[in-house]
C-alpha cells in the first residue's frame, strides 16, 4: 500500500515537472550570487526580472561549478505555481523511470516466475523509492492575525507566504535536539523565523506528520 502511494506521488512530482518543462514560460535569469547548501538542499541567487529568486538545483550542479555570478541562464516559469528550474532540468526521465518500474511491478504481481530473476531490479526499485522523499505538502499557520499557507518542499525545507513577501526557511537541529530556523542563506535565526518555525513545529505535530 505504502509502496502504490509513494508511485502515485512519484508520477505527481515528476510529471509537474514535466510539464512545467514543456508547458512552462521561457525566462532569462541572471545569476546573482554563488550556489549554496550544496550538501543538504542546494539552492541559487538568481534574478527575474529584477525580482531575487531562490531556484532550486542538483547538488551535482551546486558543486560543479557550471553556475557563476552574472551569467544568464534560461529558466522554465511554471503556468500555475511560479516556481522556476533550470530548462536542462530532465524531469520527463525520471517520470518515465517511474512509469516503466510501475508496469515492470504490474507484470511481477501477474507473471511471478518471470520476475524471479529481476529481483535486483525489484531491489533497486524500492532504494529509488526510499532514497526519494516525497513532501511537497500544504497546511497553514496563524501569524500576526492571519492565516498563511505553507508548504513542506522537502524534510527542511518550507515556504511561507507571507503577506508581504515569501520565506524559504530551513529547519536544522542542535547537538541536544533543539529545532532552529533560518532563512536560506542565512545563519542566523530571528524572532520571526523562530515565530514562524514554533507554528510550523505545532501545525505538524496536529496533523500527525513528521519531518
Amino acid at each position: 500500500m505504502l509502496l502504490a502511494l509513494l508511485t502515485v506521488w512519484l508520477v505527481v512530482y515528476f510529471g509537474a515537472g514535466a510539464y512545467q518543462k514543456y508547458a512552462g514560460r521561457n525566462l532569462n535569469a541572471v545569476i546573482t550570487g554563488e550556489p549554496y547548501n550544496c550538501g543538504t538542499r542546494p539552492r541559487l541567487p538568481v534574478t527575474i526580472k529584477d525580482t531575487p529568486r531562490q531556484m532550486r538545483i542538483s547538488r551535482r550542479a551546486c558543486a560543479d561549478g557550471r553556475y557563476t555570478v552574472g551569467k544568464i541562464i534560461q529558466v522554465k516559469l511554471h503556468p500555475i505555481t511560479g516556481g522556476i528550474m533550470d530548462d536542462t532540468s530532465i524531469p520527463e526521465v525520471y517520470l518515465l523511470a517511474t512509469i516503466v518500474l510501475m508496469v515492470l511491478a504490474g507484470v511481477k504481481e501477474k507473471t511471478p516466475s518471470i520476475f524471479n530473476g529481476l529481483m535486483g531490479l525489484h531491489g533497486t526499485m524500492i532504494v529509488f523509492y526510499s532514497k526519494t522523499e516525497i513532501y511537497m505538502s500544504q497546511f497553514t499557520i496563524t501569524q500576526q492575525n492571519a492565516t498563511i499557507p505553507v508548504t513542506q518542499e522537502d524534510k527542511d525545507s518550507f515556504i511561507v507566504e507571507m503577506p508581504d513577501k515569501t520565506l524559504y526557511l530551513i529547519v536544522k537541529q542542535d547537538n541536544e535536539g533543539a529545532n532552529h530556523w533560518f532563512e536560506e542563506g542565512s545563519d542566523n535565526e530571528t524572532d520571526e523565523t523562530k515565530s514562524i518555525g514554533i507554528a510550523i513545529e505545532t501545525a505538524l505535530a496536529e496533523s500527525g506528520a513528521t519531518y
